[in-house]
């Protein structure tokens, strides 16, 4: 069972490569530069050149696992499925997790305690002790 905030970054990451564009605004994944200012560690000279190739490697790793897993998984899926039809694989690290999930919505209350600030944010305000509290008080 999963259950999980659903403005809580922390749950899309699982054991996978991930890039800023796969998490949720409120994280520190989504603008790492601003985030390690916030916590007063510098970005330091290469950042900028650094996080522009992490950026950039995201859609050519894609590939290569896909051709992987085509070229690799699905003949053995067919060899013991005969007439398996391959799927299109979304072209994402995204991650969701498996098994009963448990979503966790906000109301109008939660909101007024954690406004969303994209600006002006704590990033671990959907992460942490209370935030859940509050949810399973307004959701059961």
């Amino acid at each position: 069972m999963s259950v999980n905030n659903v403005l809580d970054w922390v749950p899309c990451i699982g054991i996978t490569l991930q890039t800023a564009v796969d998490f949720p605004k409120i994280s520190p994944f989504f603008d790492m530069k601003g985030f390690m200012a916030s916590i007063n560690y510098p970005a330091g000279p290469k950042f900028d050149a650094d996080y522009k190739q992490f950026l950039a490697a995201g859609p050519v790793i894609i590939k290569e696992i896909l051709t992987i897993i085509h070229e690799n998984v699905y003949p053995r899926v067919s060899k013991a499925m005969p007439g398996y039809v391959e799927p299109v694989l979304l072209e994402s690290f995204d991650f969701e997790r498996c098994g009963d999930l448990v979503p966790l919505f906000p109301d109008a209350g939660y909101y007024k305690i954690f406004p969303q600030d994209t600006v002006h944010f704590q990033a671990w305000e959907n992460h942490s002790v209370y935030p859940y509290y509050l949810l399973v008080k307004s959701n059961y």
